[in-house]
């Protein structure tokens, strides 16, 4: 799926997986801001019995993470 406001153009992809008992939601953003290209992978489980995070979340919180480093590279090219 696109990721609207992060970099020049961005995708992010979103899976679950199940192992060890637990379950896994993964998501990854790749970015292009300029002649830069931005690779993210961000994840949760439910350990300990807490409940998985929502698909939503993983990938607000991956979206937002990748949004940090794209800025953080535009400032570094200033």
């Amino acid at each position: 799926m696109a990721a609207p406001g992060v970099g020049d153009e961005a995708k992010a992809v979103t899976y679950h997986e199940s192992k060890t008992g637990e379950d896994f939601v993964y998501t990854s953003v790749v970015a292009r801001t300029g002649n830069v290209l931005v690779l993210l992978s961000y994840n949760g489980a439910g350990y300990a019995g807490a409940p998985t995070p929502s698909e939503k979340t993983i990938t607000d919180g991956a979206v937002k993470a990748a949004k940090e480093a794209v800025a953080s590279v535009a400032a570094a090219n200033k």
